[in-house]
């Protein structure tokens, strides 16, 4: 069985170690165990494919880096429009798969004038963030395109109930077709492994990108509030990003603790941030209480794969990823004594500790698959599809590969 995988977004280099680019892996790492044929279809790579994709095509649509504004935004429609002839060169799919982008609709395009099911997969408002945090110049022509792609697609699988919301909203499209189906995490890498570790230092941690956002300095001033009682605490930030500088001044300038109480490793790849989630005592989201928060974070997923405690902030679908205090914590968002409260009551109980880790474990087992996101998209493709006219679809909610 053969699927198409189109990404024209310049922004996720599917060889990347950014969580969009995770999120293309494993979801073609859900494809490939399926026993399905993948080949991507992309205007970025990012880099050398992990080993098990060695073998793995890769259609590539060249950019001119040298276009900025409004020639930027004219470059990637033209480059989408290209993408459909070497889709035909490549064909036949029985399946298209593609991750939203502003400039394009082609895989969605293309899989309705070739009769064959679709996916069309929404992590982010991109409208609205690239008005809002960007730079816009063909606004008519990015919603057109948008509301093409939404128009032809079978299922249009979004991320959280804040990006179905926004689509419901902006976008003349039946409800019929729209999916939400959270992120989730490769439950066999991300798992809990017996490491060496310093048993007496106890170990908050946080991946991600270091954006305002993700609400890190909030992290940091709880963390100084913990540090009063807990001296042998010390925080782990895995991941990199504007911000960097900034928040490393602000902890040291508004504490009188030494720098390594925090450890900045950087941006690592997944191999590593597996192994530093398995030397950490809590894992934290601590997000900011932001007006539309859209996010299903891939790092609390892969906290609870790992075992973790999770605290994470009461907002958006963090709300229902984590059941308070059975599987994880939930905490006032942009609140530094509530959440090093939540830090210090878990540092009290280590007990507690490992049974929130195990269940949180649990629960990532049998609901946050990535198998199971794949899963959810293709049987809403077979109940959403004229089944009497599709061979790969096999009754009553299953597509066969």
């Amino acid at each position: 069985m053969r699927v198409a995988y189109v990404c024209m977004d310049p922004g996720v280099p599917i060889w990347g170690n950014k969580g969009c680019s995770i999120h293309v892996q494993e979801i073609t790492r859900s494809f490939l165990r399926r026993g399905a044929e993948v080949e991507f279809f992309v205007v970025s790579t990012g880099g050398t494919p992990p080993a098990e994709f060695a073998d793995t095509r890769v259609t590539m649509c060249h950019l001119d880096a040298s276009k900025k504004g409004a020639d930027r935004e004219l470059q990637l429609v033209e480059c989408a429009q290209r993408m459909t002839n070497l889709l035909l060169e490549s064909g036949p799919f029985d399946l298209v798969y593609e991750r939203y982008s502003l400039w394009s609709s082609v895989g969605m395009d293309f899989a309705r004038q070739s009769h064959i099911p679709s996916v069309l997969e929404v992590n982010a408002p991109l409208l609205e963030e690239q008005a809002r945090y960007r730079e816009l110049f063909n606004r008519e022509l990015a919603y057109l395109i948008s509301n093409r792609a939404f128009v032809n697609a079978d299922v249009i699988s979004c991320v959280s109930n804040e990006v179905l919301k926004h689509i419901v909203e902006n976008f003349q499209i039946c409800n019929t077709k729209l999916l939400v189906n959270p992120n989730g995490v490769d439950v066999t890498r991300f798992t809990p492994l017996q490491i060496s570790r310093d048993v007496d230092a106890f170990r908050v941690g946080f991946v991600g990108s270091l954006k305002p956002w993700h609400g890190v300095e909030y992290l940091l001033d709880a963390f100084g509030l913990v540090l009063r009682e807990y001296r042998n605490a010390k925080l782990v930030i895995v991941g990199d990003g504007p911000e960097r500088a900034k928040l490393s001044d602000r902890f040291l300038h508004s504490h009188a603790y030494s720098e390594d109480c925090v450890e900045w490793l950087g941006s690592l790849s997944p191999e590593q941030v597996i192994h530093q989630l398995n030397t950490l005592d809590v894992a934290v989201a601590p997000y900011p209480d932001l007006s539309n928060f859209y996010f299903s974070p891939l790092k609390v997923y892969e906290y609870m794969a790992c075992g973790l405690p999770v605290i994470a902030s009461r907002v958006g679908q963090l709300r229902s990823i984590i059941t308070h205090r059975i599987d994880g914590f939930l905490c006032k968002p942009a609140c530094a004594w509530s959440l090093a409260r939540q830090i210090s009551w878990l540092a009290e109980h280590p007990n507690i500790r490992r049974q929130i880790g195990v269940r949180a474990r649990q629960k990532a087992e049998n609901e946050f698959s990535w198998d199971q996101v794949l899963e959810r998209a293709l049987a809403a493709v077979s109940s959403t599809t004229d089944i009497s006219e599709l061979d790969i679809l096999d009754l009553p909610a299953k597509v066969r590969f």
